[in-house]
């Protein structure tokens, strides 16, 4: 598999910065810097070291050197890229221990990352990263470095506000079982399967999933879904019954049932709410 360095480099600790719109599959491949992508608008699917995860407006992927991964399917997929070095808090040669263990966000020793942003964060980084991309673009501009620069801490500063440094379980094998849920909610998951994964019984697992998480896995599941579609009303056109079908939801009018018991709101009118705000 491939291995690409950036091709071109603003400093010791930012390299560069694409903005493009994706409208082909790309082929696994693999960065020797840390890759931060941004996804500002469309759809895809995308796999880090094999796993599959589901791409919508608000995704951000902090892959690691050495991370193999790849895009499927893209639809409009709005994406910036940003290259960096691997060895990014010594290289900047600041201390951010007051984040309380957030700096491992960006340290490549830690695995990649995968985090989602939405509302008013979601508009803060990508009106920061479109502004980059501007000065990114305009080599002339003498205070091109500085500007940069700044920029790129401010990013680094929004991107740790919307990390939370996992959560030890006391179970391995449910803490197993949630993050693969996290990673296909909109797969047609069921108890067998979920149980037979964490490699229990149904009823063990039912009892231990409560236990653990305060919620039965299928209450879970729909909450990962409604989640996942409310972020997809605000920052996508798909229409409601798309946005049904790619969060989870066999059925329109079911997903609008639940959305309303949930929020006391209905999808469409979430909709209006939001694009007028």
């Amino acid at each position: 598999m491939p291995v690409y360095s950036p091709p071109n480099r603003v400093d010791e600790i930012l390299f560069d910065m694409t903005h493009h719109i994706l409208t082909y599959n790309v082929p696994e491949h693999g960065h020797t810097c840390i890759e931060i992508v941004v996804v500002l608008s469309g759809t895809a699917e995308q796999f880090i070291d094999g796993q599959r995860m589901n791409v919508y407006p608000g995704s951000v992927f902090i892959i690691r050197p050495g991370c193999m991964h790849r895009f499927l399917e893209p639809k409009q997929c709005e994406v910036c890229n940003i290259s960096c070095a691997a060895d990014l808090f010594r290289a900047m040669g600041v201390d951010l221990s007051f984040l309380h263990n957030r700096e491992a966000l960006f340290l490549s020793e830690t695995g990649s990352c995968t985090l989602q942003v939405s509302g008013v964060l979601f508009h803060d980084i990508r009106n920061l990263l479109l502004r980059m991309f501007q000065v990114y673009r305009s080599e002339s501009r003498p205070e091109r470095h500085i500007q940069l620069r700044s920029f790129f801490s401010m990013l680094l500063i929004l991107l740790a506000q919307a990390w939370t440094p996992r959560i030890e379980r006391s179970d391995s094998r449910l803490a197993e079982t949630a993050d693969y849920m996290d990673g296909h909610y909109n797969e047609p998951l069921t108890l067998d399967q979920l149980a037979k994964r964490s490699g229990m019984s149904k009823n063990q697992f039912l009892r231990r999933f409560r236990q653990e998480f305060n919620t039965t896995p299928i209450q879970y599941l729909l909450e990962l879904r409604l989640k996942h579609a409310c972020t997809l009303l605000e920052q996508s056109d798909l229409t409601i019954d798309r946005i049904a079908s790619v969060t989870g939801f066999c059925d329109g009018n079911y997903f609008i049932k639940l959305y309303q018991k949930r929020f006391h709101r209905s999808p469409g009118k979430d909709r209006k709410r939001f694009h007028e705000q």
